[in-house]
């Protein structure tokens, strides 16, 4: 029995081998929705243990074998950013992040790739499944060498996951499963999020999303000085691990809900102010996140908040990017604090998250 379990090993490394050399090799996550007939029947056959977790089926399923049991072996970060959506529903967009060095890489001629499974599940307070998704995503690369994976290996941000669902205000339960089929390494996460109201008419902030880098189309780093020229067609993306190198700026995006308008000419006017607090400094190394990296809405006004300017647009929503330039120079965990204050009303709202700065 263990030498047919090979044997079927065997063929789905070839067969996802022909595809993704016919494919193409790129440098970041592509999602695997379609495979080919030989792909397919591999597929539903390959069991990877007696354990009976099956790694790709089509039917309905799960793909991981949930107990007690199951070994964390596969790291991944994994972080979640809230927006107002549609229809009453807030957008959940989770972000999972995969390390180059964590997973095992074939390799054809100067084409190398790997191939992560992965599902999330939502519950509700009384353990009710409420939505489930569960995908492929192929990593591809060209001629990397030992060094450049080594680059921003903590950030995470070579390769990132993402998928979005829109979900009713309340607490939920989440689920992430992911395994590397060719080492055959599993890890999972659990944790509850609370998913806010954006619909309630009071002043409010999206969640703040964390970025080490920002993108253009073609996927190349923005030169900081086109930066303003071309900011309509930026493109920032988490970085799930929440985890920078002490000399990068950051990048951050975040909403605005229900600002005042005048009457008249229908402006708005708030003021923005952040900050950087310590929290604990450390030498920070092979930071493994046991939970998913949410915002923090603060029990009580953050103090010292050294940076404000004052901003106007049009309607009661605006939308906001920012590249912050700090002065950190101590490796350990830091709070950024971001406040929006409504000039007109006077009402005020903030949001926290958690960043580890390290030393490049």
């Amino acid at each position: 029995m263990h030498r047919l379990f090979q044997f079927f090993g065997t063929i789905i490394k070839i067969a996802l081998s022909c595809y993704n050399y016919i494919a193409g090799g790129d440098t970041h996550v592509t999602f695997v929705r379609k495979y080919t007939a030989p792909v397919l029947i591999t597929a539903v056959l390959l069991f990877v243990s007696g354990n009976g977790e099956i790694l790709l089926s089509q039917t309905n399923r799960r793909i991981f074998k949930v107990s007690d049991e199951r070994e964390n072996l596969f790291y991944f970060p994994a972080s979640v950013i809230q927006k107002r959506g549609v229809e009453g529903k807030t957008s959940v967009e989770l972000s999972i992040g995969i390390l180059s060095r964590l997973v095992k890489w074939e390799r054809i001629s100067d084409y190398q790739y790997s191939t992560v499974l992965y599902e999330i599940l939502f519950y509700d307070n009384e353990g009710k499944l409420v939505t489930r998704y569960k995908n492929s995503a192929r990593l591809t690369t060209r001629g990397f060498s030992r060094t450049q994976l080594e680059i921003f290996e903590n950030s995470a941000t070579k390769y990132v996951i993402q998928k979005k669902f829109e979900l009713l205000p309340g607490t939920y339960k989440v689920e992430i499963n992911a395994q590397d089929v060719f080492a055959g390494t599993m890890g999972y996460i659990e944790d509850k999020i609370t998913v806010e109201n954006f619909n309630d008419g009071a002043l409010r902030i999206s969640d703040i999303m964390f970025s080490v880098d920002v993108i253009e189309s073609g996927n190349e780093a923005v030169d900081e000085r086109e930066m303003t020229t071309f900011i309509e067609n930026l493109n920032i993306s988490q970085t799930p691990s929440h985890v920078i190198p002490l000399d990068h700026p950051i990048y951050i995006s975040y909403e605005i809900y229900n600002l005042t308008v005048r009457k008249g000419d229908g402006n708005n006017n708030y003021r923005v102010q952040y900050g950087l607090t310590p929290i604990k400094k450390f030498k920070v190394e092979n930071i493994r996140h046991t939970e998913i990296m949410k915002n923090i809405i603060p029990d009580k006004a953050v103090e010292n908040l050294g940076i404000a300017y004052t901003n106007y647009n049009q309607g009661p929503t605006d939308t906001q990017f920012m590249k912050i330039e700090h002065s950190i120079k101590d490796e350990g965990k830091y709070l950024l604090t971001l406040r929006i204050t409504d000039n007109i009303s006077d009402n005020i709202v903030e949001k926290s998250i958690p960043i580890w700065f390290y030393k490049n």
